[in-house]
């Protein structure tokens, strides 16, 4: 059984609620062009490597740039699951507020070769996330969309290897929809 899967029964009560609640709001999911799919799953971080990183202070702006982090994605969709690499960099400003930008390359387990890769720039205290990753070799012309709501994943043990769940819990969970992309 993925760890999706059990992240996603643990979860099963809270979803019946929500769904209810949403069906009797009468809430319709938007409708969806062909090629185009739904997904939702969960994103944990499982490495982190702070060693190349360098800083300097602009006009009283500090930058941070190179950490790298390692994600373990798990999906319901087949095309977004793998081990995603963040390079990202921070920029504060005088009032302390900050700001992440860097560049999340995807490696798909279903398209070994190809990626999905995009940039990102978001103030500290997004909440939600949202994003897209492009298409790169057999995947030119997919889009991903995608939104991120921090979540505690600590449950999840085995999430990035043996008997290891994400770091300090931290992780998300994804949603979001795939565009140009037909099953194999």
């Amino acid at each position: 059984m993925s760890m999706y899967s059990a992240f996603n029964r643990k979860n099963s009560l809270r979803a019946l609620c929500l769904t209810g609640l949403v069906c009797g709001l009468g809430f319709n999911p938007p409708t969806m062009a062909a090629g185009e799919s739904y997904f939702e799953g969960v994103a944990g971080l499982c490495s982190f490597n702070p060693s190349g990183m360098t800083e300097e202070t602009k006009g009283g702006i500090t930058f941070s740039y190179g950490l790298e982090m390692g994600y373990r994605i798990e999906t319901d969709h087949e095309l977004v699951n793998g081990w995603e690499t963040l390079i990202s960099n921070t920029r504060a400003n005088k009032a302390g507020k900050e700001f992440y930008f860097g560049t999340a390359t995807l490696e798909t387990e279903i398209a070994p070769g190809s990626t999905l890769a995009g940039k990102f720039n978001f103030p500290s205290d997004a909440n939600p996330v949202r994003g897209n990753y492009f298409g790169t070799g057999e995947l030119e012309g997919v889009v991903v969309q995608y939104e991120l709501v921090p979540a505690d994943l600590s449950d999840l043990s085995d999430f990035c290897g043996a008997g290891f769940p994400p770091i300090f819990g931290a992780g998300y969970l994804m949603s979001g929809r795939v565009h140009n992309y037909e099953t194999p």
